[in-house]
């Protein structure tokens, strides 16, 4: 019971940390911005609760671990890059160049990331080497040719974007990504070919990925066209990342559960820490009410979620922008009482 109770705990920590940052995304929204479609937000909000799952399955200390690392960086950065759609003369910061040079040349830095991570698992798979500072660097051979052919213009001369009208970036950014779809491909082949253990739910992973890079080349492709595709490719998006959450979702009650630490354990080759298991079914039509009756009985949830939807009823209603951070702040600061009491309270009782 105590070991079902922490592996919980985990479930709290991944929706806290999100709900955190959605309570920043409803504040940012009331900035000055770009006007920016719901679908986007959305996408932006899936982004980070990926990178949360994906660390929370890196400290598990999960089979290959550093493909999850990846994960995380790749997908945290992605949630930050929203920062660019507040640059402006008009807007919260900076000037009209400033904003579309950050938001055109982070989507040359994420390619890059996104592109890494893909082919970091390819190259694992294909060469099964089991040294991660090798893959690491035979990744980096592969990758690195391609991205200095396509992009070294960009980088040595900070005016060679505006001067292309954006066309040339697109075809770049289309081509490098057609890089990465191959890694995928070979991963595909490999694996109908040599039994390669890579960790539960990695195929799954790289099917999705397969989702998004398609998501983006059609992007790329619609914008090179001057073809108007109203937000097809965020919807796709959203599919795409819903599914991947999914995954990650699976992967991390695989490697909390009994069976899961058994056979993560029995890859990475600790034999001696091993004992036989026996698998217990869980009641899983229970299991979704007992984590929402859990997830109340910790005050501190509760009242973080009630924030959470004090501050999107806020946001609905029409009220001047400094009102609204007004209180927004007087809600923080509520919650931050209210969770110094409930840390006392307890402390008090486990006395």
């Amino acid at each position: 019971m105590g070991r079902s109770n922490q592996n919980i705990s985990q479930y709290m920590k991944i929706l806290n940390y999100w709900l955190g940052y959605n309570f920043l995304l409803i504040i940012a929204s009331n900035l000055p911005h770009w006007p920016v479609p719901l679908l986007p937000w959305i996408n932006c909000s899936l982004y980070f609760l990926i990178a949360v799952v994906s660390f929370t399955i890196f400290k598990a200390n999960a089979y290959n671990k550093e493909i999850y690392f990846n994960i995380f960086i790749t997908f945290l950065l992605f949630s930050l890059g929203i920062v660019s759609i507040f640059i402006g003369e008009n807007y919260s910061f900076g000037n009209d160049y400033i904003g579309w040079y950050v938001y055109e040349y982070r989507k040359i830095g994420l390619a890059f990331l996104l592109s890494f991570t893909v082919i970091y698992i390819g190259v694992k798979k294909i060469w099964g080497c089991k040294s991660v500072a090798l893959n690491y660097i035979f990744t980096a051979l592969i990758i690195m040719p391609f991205f200095l052919v396509l992009f070294k213009d960009f980088l040595l001369d900070k005016d060679f974007l505006f001067k292309t009208h954006y066309v040339l970036l697109y075809k770049n950014l289309f081509l490098f990504k057609l890089l990465p779809l191959l890694f995928i491909c070979l991963y595909g082949l490999v694996s109908l070919k040599y039994d390669r253990p890579m960790g539960e739910y990695t195929n799954s992973t790289m099917a999705i990925f397969f989702l998004i890079l398609g998501q983006e080349l059609f992007s790329y492709y619609s914008s090179i066209r001057k073809i108007i595709i109203i937000q097809i490719d965020q919807f796709i998006l959203t599919i795409s990342l819903i599914l991947l959450l999914v995954v990650l979702l699976k992967k991390v009650a695989y490697i909390l559960s009994e069976i899961g630490k058994f056979y993560e354990a029995l890859l990475q080759g600790h034999h001696k820490e091993l004992e036989p298991l026996v698998e217990l079914r869980s009641k899983k039509g229970l299991l979704t009410f007992r984590f929402f009756l859990y997830y109340l009985d910790y005050r501190r949830n509760f009242f973080l979620f009630v924030v959470i939807l004090f501050a999107l009823g806020i946001n609905i209603v029409n009220l001047p922008l400094f009102l609204k951070l007004n209180i927004f702040l007087i809600s923080l600061f509520f919650l931050i009482i209210v969770l110094y009491f409930s840390r006392l309270y307890s402390r008090y009782f486990q006395r």
